[in-house]
């Protein structure tokens, strides 16, 4: 069984991914434009992570139920 083999990448997934990397990093920008100790790459690291994993769960919330067969198909 393989981990995420709900995961598909996509035009959406793609989409989710930049648009939340882009929220938080000028979200972060905002708050606090001249903080040194995380640094652009660690800004930019940690929108591309939450962008990943906000790209996960709705790929896991938009799952289709499985509909499961309670009578005899050959019949």
């Amino acid at each position: 069984m393989v981990f995420l083999d709900f995961y598909t990448v996509d035009l959406t997934i793609i989409l989710i991914i930049l648009l939340t990397m882009g929220i938080t990093f000028a979200g972060g920008n905002y708050i606090d434009p001249e903080e040194e100790n995380i640094g652009t790459f660690g800004k930019f690291f940690v929108s591309f992570i939450l962008g990943l994993l906000s790209s996960v769960i709705y790929s896991y919330i938009t799952l289709e139920n499985d509909i499961l067969l309670k009578g005899n198909y050959w019949d």
